[in-house]
């Protein structure tokens, strides 16, 4: 989920929440010197995820959940797919 009227529009359709999942993700094939590629992999990989945490924040804080699962699944792609994964991990690992 990238578009920021979507992401509000789902924290306003809940009430409480515990925990978040960010199960979502795109696997380009593309060739990533294509700008268009590489910025759609980072918008879904990267900036959704964390527009979805930030927006998701406050009724996690409010909920005492505050627990937020990032779950890395990626096949041998190349190096600068993984991009957007890694922004999210803090580094080159998965968990």
């Amino acid at each position: 989920m990238t578009d920021q009227v979507q992401i509000q529009a789902a924290v306003e359709a809940v009430d409480s929440l515990d925990v978040l999942i960010n199960n979502a993700g795109v696997a380009l094939y593309d060739d990533l010197s294509d700008r268009a590629a590489l910025e759609q992999s980072l918008a879904v990989n990267l900036f959704g995820p964390w527009g979805v945490t930030q927006a998701f924040l406050p009724l996690l804080t409010e909920s005492r959940g505050g627990d937020r699962q990032q779950r890395v699944h990626d096949g041998a792609r190349p190096v600068a797919a993984h991009a957007g994964l890694c922004g999210l991990q803090g580094g080159p690992r998965s968990t």
